[in-house]
This record gives structure tokens, sequence and C-alpha cells, in this order.
């Protein structure tokens, strides 16, 4: 893809870089988070057009804080400021008189004055992942929107999070989205007691048996081998 959509690429929106749009190639195809791009790269007057499969959900996957730190600025003049007070980054809050000196030279002699102080303001902002989101990017874990690994186990999320869903007992599956094998029902806590054959597993599974030849039973435990080797 060609001339403006980059796959791997992440966007900001006009709503900030909170909601961003992930561009990710999945099948020799590109999705514009989960919405495939089905026209793109259409010049227009203003800036090129790109057409998606469906009505595109901005979800926020940023949950950036901002903390802050306030600390006095240098003492001056209080009459007569420097335009700013602040360290490089810093902002000034408030002017007050306080008890400190400063020196300044008046008619050729080093005075000591009293001035004011500065309360400057530094912000910093903290990088985070909302919740179901992970890595750098804060891309989504796997299982369906708003419904982390199925809602069966807990998602490695945050911004130092892998993205690997953790099962609970009984479930399997990259998003815990099936049991493991030997487990049926919509809780996978129900065992298989097939002794002979194939169970119907599976979280839409019932626990039947599908026996193997010459066996029987709900449990294939009953062999039918007398009637085949003896006449």
């Amino acid at each position: 893809m060609k001339i403006d959509l980059l796959g791997g690429a992440y966007k900001e929106t006009m709503l900030g870089f909170s909601y961003q749009l992930g561009i990710l190639p999945r099948d020799d195809k590109l999705f514009v988070n989960e919405a495939q791009v089905n026209v793109s790269d259409i010049q227009g007057g203003k800036g090129v057009i790109h057409g998606l499969s469906a009505v595109l959900d901005i979800t926020k996957n940023r949950c950036d804080i901002q903390q802050f730190m306030t600390f006095p600025g240098s003492c001056q003049d209080c009459f007569y400021p420097q335009l700013n007070p602040c360290p490089v980054g810093a902002t000034p809050m408030t002017l007050a008189r306080k008890k400190c000196m400063f020196s300044r030279v008046y008619q050729g002699e080093r005075l000591l004055s009293i001035g004011c102080k500065t309360i400057c303001k530094n912000t910093t902002i903290v990088r985070r992942c909302c919740g179901g989101f992970y890595g750098e990017h804060c891309e989504p874990c796997p299982g369906p929107k708003g419904q982390p690994c199925y809602g069966n186990g807990m998602c490695q999320d945050r911004t130092n999070g892998t993205g690997v869903c953790q099962c609970n007992k009984g479930f399997n599956g990259t998003a815990c989205e099936t049991c493991q094998e030997g487990k049926y029902g919509i809780h996978c806590d129900q065992d298989c007691r097939c002794k002979n054959g194939r169970c119907n597993d599976g979280i839409h599974g019932d626990g039947t048996c599908e026996c193997d030849a010459y066996w029987r039973g709900v449990t294939c435990d009953d062999s039918m081998c007398w009637s085949c080797f003896y006449f």
C-alpha cells in the first residue's frame, strides 16, 4: 500500500493522542483497527482518501496521566522580574514576596535586596495504556472488543505488558476462547469420561463420546470384540 497508508504505523486522531488508529496488515490485507481498507490512496483536493469496510469505532487505548512538581524559582527583583524565572520546561505559577535575598549592582556597588520568588511548575506526561491494551502502542489484548481474553483469563496489559492471556483453570487458547483438551461446558469445568473414543469437548461441547471401532457405551468402555472374533 502504496502511497499514504503504511502497515504497522499508528496515527493520532482529532480526539487526541489517547485515541489512536493502528494500521495493521493481516492475511495480505490492510486494516485500520478492526475495519478493512477496501479503497485507498484516492487523491483529493485537500488530502488522500481511504475507504473502509465498516464504520470505524474509535476506542480510547491510552490513559496517560500528568504528574506535577512544584518548586521555587530564582530570587529576583519584585518590580523588574526576569521574563522567565523558571528553568526551561517549567512554567511560573505565582509570584509572592519571600524572605529571599538577591544581589544587584547599583551605581557601581553590589547591593543585597529582599526579592520575590516565583513558584514554578513542571509537568510530566506518564504514558500508560488503558486496561485491555498493552505495549508501546497500546494494542488491544486478544479477544472481542471490551472483553479481553473473552473474560476467561487475565491479559498482561498496560504499557509494560506483553498482551498474553493467562487463562483461568480449564480454559485454553490465545484468547482463552476454548477449553483445555478433555474439558467441556461454558465454564470448561466438566471432565470428559470417554475411555475408548473421542469426546465432544470444548465450550460448546456436551461431553458425549464418539466411540472407536468395536467399543460402545456412554463412556465407550463396553467392548464388542466378542462379536467380531467368535462365530
